[in-house]
């Protein structure tokens, strides 16, 4: 005679929690959320210079707004 399952095909919440004493598992840096490289990328005007910044590390001071956008570019496309 075959035996036959007796259950449910769908685990409960409780069937699938992790045990109370079990450790905490992280999850790896690559799989991780970032801010979209827009949001990485700062540039800020004062007293005529501009300053970019690559998420909040300076990354250089320039004197027309132009050449902040192309550093700007070209580190957004570095990431």
């Amino acid at each position: 005679m075959a035996q036959t399952q007796t259950g449910s095909l769908n685990p409960s919440a409780a069937d699938t929690a992790p045990a109370p004493d079990a450790p905490a598992i992280s999850m790896p840096v690559f799989l991780q959320e970032r801010p979209p490289q827009s949001e990485r990328v700062q540039i800020k005007e004062g007293n005529g210079i501009w300053e970019v910044r690559i998420d909040g590390t300076f990354r250089g001071d320039y004197v027309q707004k132009s050449h902040a956008l192309e550093a700007a570019a070209l580190l957004k496309r570095s990431l």
